[in-house]
């Protein structure tokens, strides 16, 4: 009788160990599957923002070269402007220069 209460003592403990050893493992995998969700959807807000930063910067690189083309196109003009003024003080200075020494 002893014996056999020992035995059932020993089995209602080993029970009992795989029983908290069972909870243990199922909360580990509810915390794994929670910090999995939970990082799937940092991912996710991760892809968004990139996405939403590579469309604002392309936009910005669109707008910057439409910008520099607007500048360069000005900058041209006046370099134009300055090369015709020089080109008409210079021939108004040579038909100066001949006027006096045709005189």
């Amino acid at each position: 009788q002893h014996i056999h209460e020992d035995r059932l003592g020993k089995l209602k403990s080993s029970r009992d160990a795989c029983a908290a050893a069972q909870r243990e493992a199922l909360s580990k995998i509810d915390r794994d599957a929670k910090d999995l969700e939970r990082r799937e959807r940092d991912l996710e807000n991760a892809r968004a923002a990139h996405a939403a930063d590579a469309e604002r910067l392309a936009r910005k690189f669109e707008k910057d070269m439409l910008d520099f083309e607007h500048k360069e196109r000005i900058e041209l003009a006046n370099h134009r402007r300055r090369l015709d003024d020089f080109a008409a003080r210079y021939r108004a200075a040579g038909a100066a220069r001949r006027a006096d020494r045709d005189r």
